[in-house]
């Protein structure tokens, strides 16, 4: 990126198996693309074996934006990718659907915890 090139701080929420790795796998792709990790949080839920990783990131437009999100979704053992306004995620009950490596939907459901 040039120095005068416009750069927007946009926050995603991932939520993810809590996996040895996991942090080092969503890095690379970032990295990848030239896009710069501003911030991370990322917290652990030991009841559903889950991790929801909140990571700010430097882009140039939201089509960069889409891009990463649309990569990091289709990353084995990521459940969902959104926006989010860096408020403190909360474990809720997701339905998700997670998009395999061959292209077949697996609903699964992720228990409550508080």
């Amino acid at each position: 990126m040039s120095a005068s090139t416009k750069v927007y701080t946009v926050q995603i929420e991932i939520v993810c198996n809590d996996k040895t790795g996991m942090l080092a796998e969503l890095f690379a792709l970032p990295a990848e693309m030239k896009v710069n990790i501003s911030s991370l949080t990322a917290k652990t839920n030991k009841t559903n074996r889950t991790s929801i990783v909140n990571m700010g990131l430097d882009v140039r437009n939201s089509q960069q934006v889409a891009q990463i999100a649309t990569k990091i979704r289709r990353m084995k053992d990521v459940y969902s990718v959104s926006r989010s306004l860096g408020t403190s995620a909360r474990m809720m009950n997701y339905e998700f659907e997670h998009e395999g490596a061959r292209g077949r939907g697996a609903r699964r459901q992720l228990p409550y915890s508080a």
